[in-house]
């Protein structure tokens, strides 16, 4: 369903760009909006943990068809919304351990373009946001002097 709803198309240097792309992103989200409605009845067959890889699987295909095709119009933000609206609540339900949460949320921070901002988007509670903070104190590696610098940029205390 997601390789139907996303296929990988070349939509950047064309004629009549933006028509095309929203159209693209018109159609993938009717058939979205499909699988949205079976994953809200009570007959869904997934569980919550399956809906979670499906909605991260969606990410991953939307990050994917994203680098071919020119969304600089922002056609992709209601399905980004969406997709977003519902894998953070999934992700809140998982039955994990903080400690896991917490190393999933430091894996994912930086690993695709188009996803909700790791940690402001998740609305973490107090003890997941200190156990995501003690191991995003531990990465020591450019990535995090990158997110600690644009902190600080968000935060206007740029020294």
């Amino acid at each position: 369903m997601l390789t139907k709803a996303l296929p990988k198309k070349e939509l950047l240097c064309t004629p009549n760009l933006w028509n095309k792309v929203a159209r693209y992103f018109e159609d993938a989200e009717v058939l979205f909006q499909m699988a949205f409605n079976e994953l809200d009845s009570e007959s869904s067959p997934l569980n919550n943990e399956q809906q979670f890889i499906w909605l991260m699987q969606a990410y991953e295909r939307l990050n994917l068809v994203l680098e071919t095709i020119d969304d600089s119009g922002g056609y992709r933000l209601d399905l980004e919304r969406e997709l977003g609206s519902r894998l953070i609540p999934c992700f809140h339900r998982l039955d994990w351990s903080v400690e896991k949460k917490a190393k999933w949320l430091q894996e994912h921070r930086s690993k695709y373009i188009v996803f909700p901002w790791i940690p402001d988007h998740f609305g973490l509670d107090t003890e997941l946001a200190e156990a995501y903070a003690k191991l995003a104190g531990a990465d020591t590696g450019s990535d995090s002097i990158s997110f600690a610098l644009m902190d600080k940029l968000n935060q206007g205390k740029l020294d």
